[in-house]
Formats: C-alpha cells, structure tokens, sequence
C-alpha cells in the first residue's frame, strides 16, 4: 500500500485528473480531501465540486448516503467547499441537513429526488429556513416525486406545482416529474404566474391544461412568450378532444405572427356548425403573413339536436376555394343513432401514423405513412370497402373494427362458403385485429379463407361466442386456416376445453378469461433490513392502499433476450429438519377431533397444490394453518412463497 501511495503522489496533475474524472465526485471528495497537499488541491476543483449528487440510486429508487460518509460530508467537507457548490442533487430524508449544515452562496440549482407528495407540499408552503433558500437563491429546480407517493388522499400534484412557482420567484429553469406519472390538471384558469421563467418541463392530464399554461402567463419562456415574433414553425398535436378552441388555441396562434410553417393536429368539440376551410382562412391563416407551409389533420363533432341545416361534404369543399398551395380531403358523416355528426378536413399527403373513425365515406388514396387504422359507421362495410382500406393503407399494423350492422351483400351470394368471385384480401403488415365490438359478418370476414388470408400470425381480440358462432363450433373447414393464425384465444371459464378446440387452433395459446380489467403496479422498494419506521409504515400503508401486493424482481435481464425469473440460491449451508411440524400436526389433529364433521387429513404441500389445482371441487372448504396455507395459496397461483405484514396484509413473490 506504501509503494502505491508514492507512484500516485509522483503521478503529474494532468494523469490524476483524468483518473479521478473517472470516479463519482462524492468518492472523490471523501477519499481524498484532506489526504495530502496535492490531492486536496485538486479535488477542491470546480470539476468536482460544482455539482454533488448527495444520494446512492439502485433500481431506478434513490437512497441516502451510507451513514459515515452523510456524516462526514455535513460535519467537514462541505462546510469546507461550500462557496464552491453550485448544484445539488438530494434525495427527502437528507435534504434538510445537508441545506443547513452550511451556508451555500453560490448555490442556483437543486434536485430533489424521491420526495413525497406531501412533505414536498409542506417545505414549500411553510415557514422554515428552506423557503428562505428556495426564495433568495434557486433559479434551477429539478423536482422528482415518485409514482408511489402520488396516489391517495392530500395535496394533489397541482397544488405542489403551484406552491413552488409561488415561492421561487427567481425560477429560470424548472423540470417537474417525473413525466409519466405527474400529470397537472388545472379544474379552473391557474393563478400562477412567473417574469423570470425561461425553461419549464411539465405533464398535463388534458389538452385544455396545456394551452391554460401557454397563454402568456410565464411571459419569459423563450418559445412560447406573449409575442413570439422569432419562431418559424410550430406543431401542435392533441389525440384528445376539445372545445377550447376559439378560447386558446386562437389567441396562442395569433402570438406567432412570423410563423413560416404550421402544423395542426387536432380533435375539436363544436356546438353548432363542424371546422372547415372558412375557420382555417379567417382564424389562423389570414393571421400569419408569412406562412407558407400548412400540414393539417383536423377532426370535429358536433352533437344533433334537430339543426335546420346540416352541411354536407360538399358544402365543406366548398370553403376550401380560396385555400392556396394545398389539396385538402374532407369527409362528413352523421350518425342518427348516436346523435351525432362528424367532419375530418386534412391536408393531403396525409402525414400521421393514425387514421381513426373511417367511414363508408372515406375518400380512397395511397397513406403509406399510416400504421394503426379504426373504422366506424352505422351502415355495413361490404367485402369491397375492406379491398380499398387493405389497398389505400398497404403498412397497416392494427385494425380496429366497430360495426353491428349485418353485410348487405353477401345475402346475394350462392354459398357462405363459396367467394370465390370475390378478390382475396392480403394485409401484409397486420399485428393486431380488433374485433370485440362487430357483427358476426365481421368476424366471418376477416376468418373466412376465401374473403381474407391472413399472411402472418397476429394478435386478435375477440370474443368467444362469435368465433364459435362464425366456425360452426369449430368445425368449419373455410375457417381453419385463418383461425391457425391467432397468437391466443380467450375461452370464458365455464367453457370446457376440449381437444377439438386445441385442434382447430393447433398454434394458438388458449387461455381462460376471467376479467377483462388492467393492473397498475405502484412499485415500491422492498428489503428484509428496513432503514427505518418510516420505510416499514410506508410499505404496509401501500399494501393497505392497494389490497393486495406481488412480490418480485421489477427489471429484464439484459444480457439474454428473453425473461427471465432468478431464484437466489445460498451455496454452502446446511439446513437442519426439526420436529416442530410433528408438534403442529398434533396440535391439528387435536383440534380436529373437536369437529367430527371436518374431515382431517395430512397432506404435503405438492399433492395438496395438485389435489386443489386438478379436481378443487372435492373441498368445500380448506382450514390450515397460516403459514401452510399461505404456502398452498402461492404456489397454487404460481408464486413462490411470500411474507405476511401482520395479521391482514400479504406480499406474495
């Protein structure tokens, strides 16, 4: 070790620099500040103090620092490089010690990692020597709550984000997430508003919560100011309806006068009359001089109720005569049943990745950019509509389908089965088919080998009764080719599976549907030694919140390509068998004889597991004890054996 020692102390300050660059900025500070003349001058450098991550992060969670090292950092070293500190990243439950252990005045920039909803509500609303930081210094703030904390009851992730602009009134730069599950919903027009904010990265739940942010008032913001006279291009895109269109969308074009290209892409609501060429050239067009590139893909509705006149499409062409440098496709439809009326005016070459709510009206082209298609209509789709669709949309991947209206034309043909004057529809490109919401004549469509030929195997959500209704209980040979090609099959659970169902779908994986319901998993870190009494409450209050909690690795292997389940494993230890399970089996047997009517058996856990599994009906009722049964219900279910949090709550892993 000494002889080492004297080659790093002969190294020249260019090669130690470019060692210790390779190195965290914290394990550079606590190896060797103070070490010797030459380190400490070193490590006392900008490069490493500027900017410290005061935490440890392990699957995708953040930590505190080890004990010794938090120690030491608060008691002597940054005491010693506080003017030199210029960011700091924390997690919560360190954060308050490591902002007061000194005083920091070159301080602008803070990460606060792992903060609970509630406690980042209290530190920016009440009155401590936190808020005289936040206030006086930070123009940066980076902002992480975890998905975990954000479910339940208290303060809601708006009230949070108010409360900081609020109290940072120097804020440049602000980053609030993370994004995919911090989402802003404004109920009214926001109060807040900030002179000073030049760069801000948000969610927001809805479209209307997106334009309450951009209407001028953080008028700083570079792109998105009350006059934008330097932006050139600007694409906005919403899959979400709204009806503010005339009330933000309007005024925020209208800041952008220099505008030389424009992209709009939009679901509208209208209350009497559907978006066309008229409110293109008065409201956004002959507002922008210098535009000279306009994509649109515009979608509006409009509810019936009893109007005098209804525009048709032509009428909506018609507004388009004036409309210079651009061929647009228009496409009205009204739905009597639904009530309903809607308009799709585009831009054509039609540039989006989504074609939704194609009707019998659908103006027929070539869409190579499209990859996801839905088609509506309350007349029926006849075998020629879905030739054009296959052919306009030759990249398709996923089809959906809403159609209850029986095919018209197929009634004229001699047989069910025999199509063979129809041509033979390919889809390429086809992942994914949804049919949950057809008739049957839909379902025959796209089954039946001389209408369709599926080219590849592909995902197809569809119910039971109507594939056995089209197939003729599965056995209809025109049939049998197509069905082959289906990646799974739901069978409801009172269905008996039967060999002939697995031989009509040799490829398929069969599986029993018992609810169609999604499973959103809050992911909380979980280890046999529990920091503290907080991390133990905040597990059992999730297990609390959720009802139920599966226990398991939340990461894929990255060195195979496939999933992978680990089981560890403790090499070199022997076990001792004991004789407690004699004991409890006695104890059982004991209490069994108190109830003549309860028939008592001893079992191990494998026939147990596979008496329940094969034939559950044999039981009425199963009593174990806790721990057995706990054993049983995880394996039964297919996970390995679990922990119980007191007498109520159950991780299973």
């Amino acid at each position: 070790m000494e002889g080492s020692l004297i080659q790093l102390n002969d190294l020249p300050d260019e090669i130690l620099l470019i060692i210790l660059k390779k190195l965290d900025n914290i394990e550079v500070l606590y190896s060797f500040i103070g070490f010797n003349k030459q380190l400490d001058q070193l490590v006392h450098g900008s490069i490493f103090t500027n900017c410290l991550t005061m935490t440890r992060r392990s699957n995708d969670s953040y930590y505190p620092l080890n004990g010794p090292v938090f120690q030491r950092f608060c008691s002597q070293i940054l005491p010693k490089i506080h003017h030199k500190v210029k960011w700091l990243n924390l997690e919560s439950s360190t954060m308050k010690d490591i902002l007061l252990c000194t005083n920091y005045p070159n301080l602008y920039g803070l990460g606060l990692y792992n903060i609970n909803k509630e406690y980042a509500f209290r530190i920016f609303t009440d009155e401590t020597p936190l808020i005289h930081i936040f206030q006086s210094k930070i123009s940066s703030l980076v902002v992480d709550i975890p998905q975990k904390s954000i479910t339940g009851t208290g303060n809601s992730i708006t009230d949070i984000f108010t409360a900081i602009l609020t109290v940072c009134s120097k804020l440049e730069y602000f980053r609030f997430g993370p994004a995919y599950c911090c989402q802003l919903r404004f109920q009214n027009p926001p109060t807040i508003s900030s002179s000073t904010l030049l760069e801000m990265h948000v969610r927001v739940e809805c479209f209307v919560d997106c334009l309450y942010l951009l209407d001028g008032r953080f008028d700083q913001l570079q792109r998105l100011s009350k006059q934008i006279p330097n932006l050139k291009l600007f694409s906005l895109r919403c899959r979400w309806a709204t009806d503010k269109y005339s009330e933000l969308i309007v005024p925020l074009l209208h800041r952008m006068f220099n505008l030389v290209e424009l992209d709009l892409r939009l679901v509208m609501f209208g209350e009497k009359r559907f978006f066309d060429g008229y409110d293109l050239k008065y409201n956004i067009i002959s507002h922008l001089l210098r535009l000279n590139k306009f994509v649109f893909n515009i979608s509006s509705h409009l509810r019936l109720n009893d109007q005098i006149y209804l525009s048709s499409n032509e009428d909506c062409q018609l507004s388009f005569k004036d409309i210079q440098n651009n061929k647009v496709i228009s496409c009205v439809d009204y739905f009597s049943d639904r009530k309903r009326g809607q308009c799709h005016i585009y831009s054509y070459p039609y540039q989006g990745k989504r074609y939704q709510s194609i009707t019998n009206n659908f103006s027929y082209g070539l869409f190579e950019s499209v990859r996801e298609v839905s088609l509506y209509d309350e007349r029926p789709f006849e075998h020629e509509f879905f030739v054009k669709i296959a052919k306009s949309f030759p990249f398709m991947e996923k089809l959906t389908v809403y159609n209850k209206k029986a095919q018209k034309n197929k009634l004229h043909q001699p047989s069910k089965d025999d199509n063979r004057h129809l041509s033979i529809i390919q889809y390429p490109y086809l992942t994914t088919l949804d049919l949950n919401d057809v008739h049957d004549d839909y379902v025959e469509q796209f089954l039946l080998d001389t209408k369709t030929c599926l080219s590849r195997t592909l995902e197809v959500e569809i119910d039971y009764e109507p594939v056995e209704r089209v197939t003729h209980n599965f056995t209809r040979d025109a049939t049998r080719i197509n069905c082959a090609k289906l990646l799974y099959f739901c069978v409801p659970s009172e269905i008996s599976i039967q060999q002939q169902l697995k031989d009509y779908f040799p490829h398929t994986k069969i599986y029993y549907l018992c609810v169609r319901a999604p499973v959103d998993f809050e992911d909380i870190p979980l280890s046999s030694n529990v920091a503290n009494d907080e991390m133990f409450e905040r597990d059992v209050m999730a297990v609390q919140r959720n009802g139920i909690a599966l226990k398991g690795w939340f990461f894929e292997n990255s060195i195979i390509d496939i999933y992978s389940t680990q089981l560890g494993n403790i090499a070199s230890q022997n076990t001792t068998y004991s004789q407690c399970s004699f004991t409890l089996i006695d104890g059982c047997r004991e209490i069994a004889a108190k109830y003549p009517d309860i028939k008592f058996d001893i079992m191990i856990i494998n026939n147990t597991c596979m008496q329940l599994v094969n034939r559950p009906t044999q039981f009425d009722v199963m009593v174990t004890t806790n721990l057995y049964g706990n054993m049983v219900s995880n394996v039964c279910a297919g996970f390995v054996a679990g922990s119980k949090y007191g007498e109520h709550y159950a991780i299973f892993q």
